[in-house]
């Protein structure tokens, strides 16, 4: 049982080993991508949930002025794991080897980034509707 659950971390080790690995293991990328989708894993999880709590229910006319900030400032982050999901496909995806792992970080990658473009823009959208009604 205990071989079954080291085998996958083993592979993806396998498949991040690479020349500008600072050791022949490949640890650096993926300690890098497993703190990396813990993180973003969370932050869109954040994402979700703030967004459904805040425009779930009716929102009070004395409450708006308030999510202003809050929606402000889900856009700035958003935007900000935009750049570290584009850094860390930047920095992993010359690690991976040759092949289709280079090709599965990248498009991982600009998936990832993609969806934090597009809460970014969701979070836009609600603070316009906030200014509006």
């Amino acid at each position: 049982m205990l071989l079954a659950s080291i085998a996958p971390l083993s592979a993806i080790v396998l498949i991040l080993e690479g020349p500008n690995n600072p050791t022949p293991l490949g640890e650096w990328p993926l300690k890098i991508i497993e703190i990396y989708m813990t993180w973003y894993t969370f932050f869109l999880s954040s994402n979700f949930i703030v967004m459904g709590w805040i425009f779930g229910t009716k929102i009070e006319d004395s409450a708006k002025q308030m999510l202003t900030p809050i929606c402000w400032l889900f856009i700035v982050l958003n935007l900000f794991a935009t750049a570290s999901t584009i850094d860390v496909g930047w920095v992993v995806h010359p690690a991976a080897p040759n092949g289709s792992y280079g090709h599965l970080i990248f498009w991982a990658a600009f998936a990832n980034a993609a969806a934090t473009i597009g809460f970014a823009v969701v979070w836009g959208l609600c603070l316009r509707k906030l200014r509006i009604s």
